[in-house]
């Protein structure tokens, strides 16, 4: 679906704050994830794991190394 882009850059703040994430371009890629129920796909670990989101909904392609 389609997500108008005030509404996602909100939540990409609240993202960035709760979670402690040092930059809003990332939180945008969760923020997408979570407001169209996809899986986000990243290698970036650190972000994953400041997440915290079920193992299924955050996922690093090339493993955990």
């Amino acid at each position: 679906g389609h997500v108008h882009p005030p509404f996602l850059l909100r939540r990409a703040w609240e993202m960035a704050v709760r979670h402690g994430l040092h930059t809003i371009y990332d939180a945008s890629y969760a923020a997408l994830s979570e407001l169209t129920g996809t899986r986000l796909y990243t290698c970036d670990q650190a972000l994953i794991s400041a997440l915290n989101w079920p193992s299924d909904m955050a996922v690093n392609p090339l493993g955990t190394a």
